[in-house]
């Protein structure tokens, strides 16, 4: 879609940028294209300029011979003085184009896109005149109120006496303009009653400064915006000028952070010549200039992308009432109405002077909130609760206070932070990287029990950075933009999200320090948790899918527990109430901590996809103390092998007896093995989830230190993990007590160390770390003595190597009682369509009707219907065949389906899903992705999202689903939708889950009014989908 009208302008003034990850294209007019990727571009090309010159010489209006030739007469004395003053203010006006060109290249290259989160602040837009608002920022209004939030808008002077209207009565002209204005604003989207008209006349703000600062106060403090934009004080206009002076004595007033807009960037600022100022004015005015100009604040930009029609049309409703006296305003202001951005420049507050310390201001929020005074020590805490009951724009969420009173702190360096419905919402990040997005709680003592919890819905599990390679041109667009601390090599991000307690409320790289939960970019398999054990990332589990997981860290003296609950049937969690145990970390000791979660990246190749936080807990919690949730020893002391059971009511403790083979004993530094070694294993009250013991290496261990962990043992047999000198060896015992060696990894013991030696078992599947390496490079998909108890630990003889802090927990363990809710979790139960497509072969008839698009699925007689399209001619487009549903607040909707094609080389690809459909404008789709490009070896489901006619590809949202969906295998899609909330289910297993609220916060709920089958349009069409079976079911009767 073209982002603006092109009218009659040169085709040389539009660009065509390719998005990334497609072969979609973009036209854009001359200036930044719609992504910070993309390079911005000058204003006129030099060809251009001559080409009007030479038409000016030639137009006899300008002096030229009506034949089209130049005029002969060179010798008339008022022409010749005319021309060598012209000629005198060429190199002048030269060096204007220049600097101006040069300036405007810095300035989008270095600026920040504020595109997204701007579009979530109300806002008020001072104007001098009726287009100022519209030149400088109207794609940013109508991009505010498309989203939802409040616009006003304060224009200035009446027009009663301006010199460019067509002549009229004052009043005749000030009606006349302010219906204009209206018009205009209206089809910006702003309603009437928000457009102020102050009344001021043309060509005296700057008598009226005083007043203009009052009325402009008592307005901020009316209608409270989150932003307030006012002219630039560089624009060429003296009343600009003279709004942006009186800012100046209004910045006492209200809180409201300021910005700037120029109206005329792309065509003149900065430098610009006052009519009749003579050459050295100008040339003084060009330095001066200059050095304003250099010590501008970084810019903010908002892309003008769909909304420059919007634009257009406004200022075309200001010529179309008459307001000017030229003919086309639009020709005049050509160069900005086609911008594809508008920038703004923050504006910082100045100091109240004495006779403003009645309306003292606020000071502006810093990008990163600390709760430790200038001159004071750190006020700690004993607990946090925050629910996100207070809605908050972008920008205004740090030092706000949280549900239990405890203040908000963290970084939002480009205002992406915001709270809506309930939940806060972490947008898209223009520049990726930590240190810049994230929310904290604190600081606390560390103490053992302090438990996190955090109920989030990640962007994306797979998101990273620089996934595309980067040509020169971009990383050249890249430098400049990050000037001066850009980088040749941009950094590969595929971390994150980062959930845990920090050593301090907003670190430049959280990964490597205090207790933390990573979220690592999985590819093909979309996300892997990870824990930070020491300094590396234990790799926890990899494929975890995106659906809403509660993170729980628990503190211990020396370490944490970390815990996963998700929603019922996700891998890699347990169903809430219920955590899964992931990894134990022995080390960090950091006594005063920061509870919270940082951000790096969001989706990825364009796509633009928000975190959402719906609860966050920090309090102690006893009960999830190791000794109350599993079985733990320390392995010192003196005597008899004796741990702490809990007791059948969780009273008091009863001693457990350890047994094993050869010498194994107690010591102050741990238990070893004697003078050959051993092994001992105690029985536990379940299956063990989690097993873990630190082992101690001595100065001279070399290759001498064993240590090792025994697991799911019992009569049946048994699982072992060894280290020693020769490496790492994975072992089964059979039931006659004889141990195989299975696998071998090149890990071993370092002298002089303390390791974490772990296993992390749910039953299927299982993995060995050592130190957050995960040995052998694999986990284990066997379930074999799944169901036995008996687990414990192997040492080496003493003197080399010690064991101690054995720890085994549960595979599930209660959450405690946290006030946390259930993630949403519906089902149908009572099918009222079951269709099987029998039937003769024909199209799909009563009561199915094609309700999106124009391919065609068919019966084929064989009980299936089957999209009509094969790889040489694929569905045209969306397809959606639909069947009435009677309930519009609930549906769980399946489908059968097998994806075309036999194996990868064939040309197939499959997009068959289903859609709750509610109008041709609102609907919503999850479909699977199946294509025979070989740059995804996999799968994937996505979620397309259709409201009020608005659809944004690069809204979408997927998951990663490797390869459970393949060519020629039917596969089962289950999708539950009850009009806000949507839970996917893939051959059973929950793989996406949203609000639709996440994807459009403005969004109403959709009212289900028919269910149905889709072949979808995802990059690629659909070539021959054949679906087997369709079941609708509602909710359970009471």
């Amino acid at each position: 879609m073209p982002s603006g009208r092109r009218g009659d302008r040169p085709s040389s003034y539009v660009r065509v940028e390719s998005r990334p990850g497609g072969g979609a294209t973009r036209s854009m007019p001359h200036g930044p294209p719609a992504r910070a990727w993309c390079e911005p571009v000058l204003c006129r090309h030099p060809r251009w300029i001559a080409a009007e010159w030479a038409d000016r010489l030639r137009s006899p209006e300008r002096g030229g011979r009506r034949d089209g030739r130049p005029d002969a007469m060179l010798f008339d004395p008022v022409r010749l003085a005319g021309f060598a003053s012209k000629a005198a203010a060429l190199p002048l006006a030269g060096a204007r184009s220049a600097l101006g060109r040069a300036w405007r290249y810095r300035v989008i290259g270095t600026g920040i896109d504020i595109t997204r989160p701007s579009s979530n602040w109300s806002c008020l837009v001072v104007a001098a005149h009726a287009d100022d608002a519209v030149l400088g920022c109207g794609a940013t209004i109508a991009r505010k109120v498309a989203a939802g939030s409040a616009v006003w808008v304060a224009i200035a002077t009446t027009g009663r006496c301006a010199t460019d209207q067509v002549p009229a009565h004052p009043r005749v002209a000030a009606e006349r303009q302010a219906r204009a204005t209206r018009t205009s604003l209206h089809r910006l989207g702003v309603p009437e009653e928000h457009v102020h008209l102050l009344g001021f006349e043309s060509g005296t703000l700057g008598r009226c400064g005083v007043e203009l600062a009052a009325t402009v106060t008592d307005l901020v403090r009316a209608v409270q915006p989150d932003e307030v934009l006012v002219p630039w004080e560089l624009d060429a206009d003296r009343d600009h000028r003279a709004i942006a002076s009186a800012w100046r004595w209004a910045a006492a007033g209200p809180p409201a952070a300021a910005a700037a807009y120029p109206v005329s960037f792309w065509s003149a600022a900065p430098w610009h010549a006052e009519a009749g100022d003579r050459l050295k004015v100008q040339a003084k005015r060009l330095v001066r200039d200059s050095l304003i100009a250099r010590r501008l604040p970084t810019a903010r930009v908002v892309v003008t992308g769909e909304y420059a029609d919007q634009k257009h049309d406004a200022l075309e409703a200001l010529s179309h009432v008459e307001v000017f006296t030229d003919a086309s305003p639009l020709e005049r202001w050509s160069a900005d109405l086609g911008a594809a951005c508008e920038p703004t420049f923050p504006l910082e507050r100045p100091s109240p002077g004495p006779d403003a310390s009645a309306h003292r201001r606020r000071a502006p929020r810093p990008a990163v909130r600390a709760s430790k005074p200038p001159n004071g020590p750190a006020a700690t805490l004993t607990a946090a609760r925050d629910d996100f009951g207070d809605d908050r724009p972008p920008g205004r969420v740090l030092g706000t206070r949280s549900t239990s009173g405890t203040e908000r702190l963290g970084v939002d360096v480009e205002r992406t932070l915001s709270i809506d419905h309930g939940e806060l919402r972490m947008a898209t990040l223009a520049t990726p990287g930590f240190g810049r997005q994230g929310t904290a709680y604190g600081p606390f003592h560390r103490v053992p029990g302090l438990t996190l919890a955090v109920q989030v819905l990640n962007s994306h599990n797979t998101a990273q950075s620089n996934i595309l390679p980067e040509g020169r041109k971009a990383m050249l667009r890249r430098l400049v933009r990050d000037f001066p601390h850009g980088k040749v090599s941009s950094p590969h991000l595929d971390d994150n999200l980062v959930v845990g307690f920090f050593p301090e409320v907003a670190p430049a790289d959280p990964r490597g320090k205090g207790n933390v939960f990573v979220m690592h970019a999985a590819s093909t398999t979309n996300g892997e948790l990870r824990a930070l054990v020491g300094t590396r990332a234990l790799r926890a589990f990899n494929g975890i899918q995106e659906v809403p997981l509660t993170y729980v860290v628990v503190l211990r003296e020396h370490g944490a527990a970390y815990f996963v609950s998700s929603v019922e049937g996700v891998e890699g969690a347990t169903p809430f109430p219920l955590m899964r145990p992931v990894a134990v970390d022995h080390a960090g000791d950091d006594q005063l901590v920061f509870a919270g979660l940082m951000q790096a990246v969001h989706g990825e190749v364009g796509h633009e996809i928000a975190t959402r936080v719906s609860a966050v807990r920090a309090e102690v919690v006893p009960a999830l103390l190791p000794a109350a949730m599993g079985i733990c020893d320390d392995l010192r002391g003196e005597g008899p092998m004796t741990c702490a059971r809990p007791g059948a009511s969780g009273g008091a403790a009863q001693p457990g007896a350890w047994a094993g083979s050869g010498e194994v004993v107690r010591s102050q530094d741990g238990a070893h093995g004697g003078a050959s070694g051993g092994s001992a294993e105690i029985e536990l009250p379940w299956p063990a989830g989690l097993v873990h013991v630190v082992v101690e290496t001595a100065a001279t261990a070399g290759l001498d230190a064993r240590a090792g962990l025994v697991w799911r043992a019992g009569p049946a047999g048994a699982w072992r993990v060894t280290v020693d000198g020769d490496g790492a060896h994975l072992e089964q015992r059979d039931a006659d007590g004889r141990w195989a060696t299975l696998e071998r990894a090149a890990a071993r013991l370092g002298s002089a160390a303390s390791w974490s030696l772990q296993v992390v078992d749910d039953g299927e599947q299982f993995g060995v770390h050592l130190d957050g390496d995960l040995l052998f490079g694999r986990w284990f998909d066997d379930d074999r003595f799944a169901h036995q108890t008996f687990a414990g630990f192997v040492t080496g003889p003493a003197g080399p190597s010690t064991v101690h802090d054995f720890e085994a927990l549960p595979r599930a363990v209660p959450l405690p009682d946290l006030a946390l809710s259930p993630p949403w979790c519906e089902r149908g139960t009572d099918p009222v369509v079951d269709e099987r497509f029998a039937g003769p072969a024909g199209e799909l008839s009563e009561p199915w009707e094609r309700s999106v698009g124009h391919g065609r699925v068919m019966l084929d007689g064989d009980d299936a219907a089957r999209v009509v399209a094969d790889a040489d001619h694929p569905n045209p487009g969306r397809t959606a065949y639909t069947l009435p549903w009677e309930d519009p607040s609930f549906a769980d909707i399946e489908v059968t389906m097998t994806p075309p094609g036999a194996g990868r080389g064939d040309g197939h690809a499959g997009r068959g899903g289903l859609v709750f459909f509610e109008d041709p404008d609102t609907y919503l789709i999850v479909n699977v992705w199946l294509d025979d490009a070989p740059i995804h070896d996999g799968s994937s489901v996505s979620l397309f999202f259709r409201t009020g006619a608005h659809e944004r590809l690069y809204d979408a949202v997927w998951t990663n689903v490797g390869r459970r969906v393949t060519w020629g295998k039917a596969v089962t899609l289950r999708l539950v939708f009850d009009g806000l909330n949507i839970l996917v289910w893939l051959d059973g297993v929950p793989v996406l889950s949203r609000r639709t609220q996440d994807i459009y916060p403005a969004a109403p709920s959709v009212t289900i009014k028919r269910v149905g089958l889709v072949a979808n349009w995802e990059w690629g069409d659909d070539t021959g989908t054949t679906f087997h079976s369709f079941v609708a079911r509602r909710r359970p009767r009471p």
